[in-house]
């Protein structure tokens, strides 16, 4: 957005020359939005005359201009009108030119006496424009026609670019009173008062509809139009653009057109408040602010026709839509060379529906850019007192009739108690109460002090998404005091000692895994992907799915990681034979519920899902992981393997319960279970691939990683030599590896360690497998003789044969 410092300055009693400009954008910048740039314009006002049209003759143009008094030569352009006046300048040095007219000399090879000047149409860039724009026919008074307007113009001026994004949260600041409050404060300057720019005229106020003999102003539809006003202009000097408002306009890239609707724009632009003016005949006495019929049609001021839908919004009359509300003016109630009697109209819109609306048909304007911003509702009476008041200072006719009919209702006060003590203490330093109440009323709110306590009352420009809890007040207070005058302190902050032994634990996880194991580490999506599970036919148990999926695909939270570990070895299956796959993830899981039998079960079940439905999904981590094999059969014990050295590693004694045989075990610790392991069914496999075996395992994490483990202690080295036996044992498949240990270990008091080194098996073994131990024996006070070695060794081989073991 540009905005000219000249224009703001109109606000303010001072004169802008007087103060350095960088120093004022600088001093912005650190306490109310960013200006992105600003730059310097200069006018070359000598180059310019304005030069009514004398005659229009073919492909060129005459028209003379009272101040140079001499005719001007110009190409023809479309729409001319002889008798209007237009903005010229010369493509010759005015100084020599001059010369050759008053010497009675030939104009160069033309061989002329010199009665015309060649010369073209000014366009915008003439007047401080970075946009190239053509100018309109302009009016001024006669009596400036001369060249006195000349002595009305600022020959010199800043324009000022304001980052759009930097001012979404303030709609005062669309606007130049915006600004000029704001420099005002800054620079400890008068703000002109707003009565000095506005007409007060008689208002009638309503909640929903307001007639008068010569209008009729209602909302159909509060939620998306707020408030409504109104006026009837009788008679209105219709005349081409006022010259010094198309400067102004032009300065700041927005075009002149006449001056009837450049005055509804320099009110947007000077009060930040958008309005339009209708053709009276085209309005036939009713101004609705209405919901849009599906697939009505409107025809808009750019020549575009939409289609509309009842998310829209439309000003209408008694027939039809003539305005897209907040957005655009309709085509055919425009204002145009004829018209004599006008509507002005000016409303306050919701900021969702003008943003999806303009957004929907590509229709983004000055207005729009501003109701999506959630402009003052109180406002749109002071643009149409705005635009009376500018009417008569240029002293053009405008006879309004009957009062502003103005309907919608008014927004609530909003008043915030801050105390002195919590600006203080959010500030870091102390504050003079008077300053808190001189700083707040100088931006226009209004403060009542007791017993240290503010009620603030919000202005109606800054409550409607700007101001609304006490801290806002406090960042208000702040950038007005001054953010640099503040002191700089670091804040101190008690560095207490915690427990990272749960982060150490899982990295320790992770690299035994990853390093020591030869397990990728994944990551995969927390919902189960519907269309995998159905074709390997995985049921879910109390599944919970979200309200607002991304897709149907993808809508139940993961319960069990083992469809997603399959799904990977599925992706990869064409990558590698050897696949090993770990992850620490999440797992959610609702109450289970029972359920009684009989009559009773629908009862229960109405009962179950109540309590369901009011209870919270709990989320578990879980360690999981996948070993596949693509060309050979995976083996129990060698997977069983990884994970016995992970809980040997954190000091974590699990016991394996086999479910199936030699196939899955439970993972009990304490008696508790934490987890299971096992090689996946054949059946469910081959759904993914016609060959292969995979082991698949998944571990409590919160236990893991919260175990607290007995703490390891230092045993001395014996001083004597141990002996290491094997034994070699023929067991049923029943009898567990923990029962042979623990049988070996109980045996005799010298054996110290036993474990399993060694493990086979044949398919002719209907029911048996062979299995070798190796236990060590010490005497921390001798050396063992052989025959004493003998001995242990017989007590052992008798020991294990009441499992149903044989010695081999």
């Amino acid at each position: 957005m540009k905005l000219s410092i000249s224009w703001i300055f109109d606000h303010i009693n001072a004169d802008w020359k007087k103060f350095n400009i960088e120093k004022l954008v600088k001093q912005f910048n650190e306490t109310t939005a960013e200006i992105e740039a600003f730059y310097p314009i200069n006018i070359d006002l000598d180059n310019l005359t304005l030069a009514q049209v004398k005659q229009i003759s073919g492909q060129k143009t005459i028209l003379y201009s009272p101040e140079w008094k001499i005719d001007l030569e110009l190409s023809a352009i479309p729409d001319l009108i002889e008798g209007d006046w237009y903005l010229v300048k010369s493509r010759e040095s005015l100084v020599s030119f001059d010369k050759l007219r008053t010497s009675g000399k030939k104009n160069g090879a033309r061989g002329e006496l010199v009665e015309s000047m060649r010369a073209q149409f000014a366009t915008s860039i003439d007047l401080g424009a970075e946009k190239e724009m053509a100018l309109p026919a302009l009016h001024c008074a006669e009596v400036d026609l001369s060249g006195g307007w000349k002595k009305h113009f600022e020959k010199q001026d800043y324009i000022i670019e304001v980052d759009n994004k930097s001012i979404t949260n303030r709609p005062d600041l669309w606007s130049h009173r915006g600004f000029a409050r704001e420099f005002s404060l800054l620079l400890n300057l008068e703000l002109k008062p707003e009565e000095e720019f506005l007409k007060k005229l008689e208002i009638e106020s309503s909640d929903s509809k307001l007639s008068n003999k010569f209008l009729t102003v209602s909302i159909q539809d509060n939620a998306k139009c707020k408030k409504l006003a109104g006026l009837y202009i009788e008679k209105i000097e219709n005349i081409p653009s006022l010259i010094w408002m198309a400067y102004k306009l032009s300065k700041v890239d927005s075009r002149a057109i006449n001056a009837i609707v450049d005055t509804t724009n320099y009110v947007m632009l000077d009060i930040g408040q958008p309005m339009h003016a209708f053709d009276a005949k085209e309005v036939n006495k009713k101004l609705i602010a209405r919901e849009a019929k599906n697939g009505e049609k409107l025809k808009v001021l750019d020549g575009d026709a939409l289609e509309l839908t009842s998310n829209d919004c439309v000003i209408s009359n008694d027939k039809s839509a003539i305005s897209l509300a907040g957005i655009m003016g309709g085509y055919d109630s425009g204002i145009s060379t004829k018209t004599t009697d006008v509507v002005l109209e000016s409303g306050n819109f919701d900021s969702a529906i003008i943003r999806l609306t303009s957004s929907r048909l590509k229709k983004r304007s000055e207005a729009s850019a501003r109701f999506e911003k959630s402009l003052d509702p109180l406002q749109n009476i002071k643009a149409i007192e705005r635009f009376i008041k500018v009417f008569e200072d240029a002293h053009l006719k405008i006879v309004p009739e009957g009062a502003i009919l103005s309907v919608g209702k008014n927004p609530k006060d909003i008043t915030i108690a801050v105390e002195h003590a919590y600006i203080e203490k959010l500030l870091g330093l102390q504050v003079d109460h008077k300053i808190v109440v001189k700083d707040l009323e100088k931006i226009g709110f209004v403060v009542k002090s007791k017993d240290g306590i503010y009620e603030v009352l919000v202005p109606s420009y800054r409550a409607t998404k700007d101001i609304t809890i006490k801290e806002d007040i406090v960042e208000e207070i702040a950038r007005i005091y001054g953010y640099s005058k503040i002191p700089y302190e670091i804040p101190v902050k008690q560095i207490v000692p915690h427990n990272i032994d749960s982060v150490l634990r899982l990295r320790k996880i992770k690299n035994y895994l990853s390093f020591g194991s030869r397990m990728m580490e994944i990551r995969t999506y927390p919902f189960f992907d519907e269309s995998f599970i159905e074709k390997i036919d995985f049921k879910v148990e109390n599944p919970i799915q979200v309200l607002n999926p991304v897709s149907q695909n993808w809508k139940t939270l993961i319960s069990s990681p083992v469809p997603n570990l399959l799904k990977v070895v599925e992706t990869n299956l064409y990558k590698a034979e050897s696949m090993a796959f770990y992850e620490w993830g999440r797992v959610w899981s609702l109450p289970a519920h029972p359920c009684l039998p009989g009559e009773a079960l629908c009862e229960a079940w109405e009962r179950a899902l109540a309590s369901r439905m009011g209870s919270k999904a709990t989320e578990s981590k879980l360690l999981s992981g996948i070993i596949f094999e693509h060309k050979k059969d995976l083996d129990f014990y060698e997977c069983k393997n990884i994970l016995t050295g992970l809980f040997w590693m954190l000091n974590i004694k699990v016991e394996w319960v086999s479910a199936q045989k030699n196939l899955s075990a439970e993972l009990l610790c304490e008696g508790k279970k934490i987890g299971s392991a096992g090689l996946v069914d054949k059946r469910l496999l081959n759904k993914i691939s016609e060959e292969g075996s995979a082991f698949i395992f998944e571990i409590d994490g919160d236990f893991l990683i919260n175990f607290k483990a007995d703490d390891i202690k230092f045993k001395q080295i014996p001083k004597f030599q141990s002996v290491d036996l094997d034994v070699s044992l023929f067991v049923p498949l029943k009898v567990t590896v923990e029962e042979l240990e623990n049988k070996i270990l109980d045996s005799d008091k010298l054996i110290k360690e036993a474990y399993l080194i060694d493990s086979f098996e044949k398919p002719d073994w209907i029911d048996k497998k062979s299995l070798t131990f190796r236990f060590k024996v010490v005497d921390e006070t001798k050396t063992l003789e052989k025959e004493e070695i003998d001995k242990i060794l017989k007590s052992v081989e008798k020991s294990v044969v009441s499992l149903g073991a044989q010695v081999r």
